[in-house]
């Protein structure tokens, strides 16, 4: 039975989580949290203690990957890479988007037989630009990810090959960022607005399985955008 810690710092909620085998026994999340670099670590913490288990009984960790937030993403990297190191543990590493897309699976069924939904996690990336992708029923990548402009009817043009899908499951917090979606026949706005660590535990097991682990020393998570990083005003 495989023992997974998860870690996602990919946007404004700090979330940690155990899974044995692909089924979460443990998390603690905290939204819109101030300082991930300081809960982080008491996360992790509380999740051993609840899971009954010490570090050394982790089989691996497992981190988002991003697409998300520069700073957050560096801090749940940097704290997966270093427990990899200490711990001699692999690193796998979980697509954000793929994981709100499994958040929004789990939550949300058609109610009739037969029907295809497909799956398009937004992640909002500044101005009028989310951070998308689009995902079939069984989460296998359709279109890759990449920013997409929310004017110009751009939206209606990257779903249109598509328009023979049942439902469109929109997800993520990019939503806030298209009043009008609902004019589009078959969407559903879906619940899952931010990433959990508990999105991660299947398809960390996933990858678990099949052996697929990251090499540490080179692994850097997907940013959305470079840092925004302005000169110091000179003092007189």
């Amino acid at each position: 039975m495989s023992k997974i810690l998860l870690i996602e710092t990919a946007t404004a909620v700090c979330s940690v989580a155990i899974a044995f085998s692909g089924k979460v026994v443990a998390v603690e999340e905290m939204p819109e949290c101030p300082k991930h670099t300081a809960i982080l670590p008491l996360q992790i913490q509380q999740c051993l203690r609840a899971a009954n288990i010490s570090p050394s009984h982790l089989d691996a960790i497992a981190v988002s990957a991003g697409p998300g937030s520069y700073t957050m993403l560096r801090t749940g990297a940097s704290l997966a890479k270093g427990m990899c190191y200490a711990l001699h543990k692999p690193l796998i590493a979980v697509n954000t988007l793929q994981a709100i897309a499994w958040g929004a699976k789990t939550l949300w069924q058609p109610t009739a037989q037969n029907t295809i939904p497909l799956y398009m996690p937004m992640l909002d990336a500044r101005r009028n630009e989310v951070w998308t992708a689009l995902y079939d029923q069984d989460l296998k990548e359709i279109t890759p990810q990449s920013p997409l402009i929310l004017e110009r009817n751009l939206f209606e043009k990257y779903i249109e090959p598509y328009q023979n899908a049942d439902y469109l499951v929109i997800c993520g917090n990019g939503v806030a960022k298209m009043p009008d979606v609902q004019k589009i026949k078959t969407t559903v706005l879906s619940a899952v607005i931010s990433c959990s660590a508990s999105w991660l535990a299947v398809l960390a097991e996933t990858k678990w399985q099949l052996q697929e682990f990251e090499k540490i020393a080179d692994f850097e998570p997907f940013y959305m955008k470079d840092p925004n990083i302005t000169t110091p005003a000179k003092f007189s």
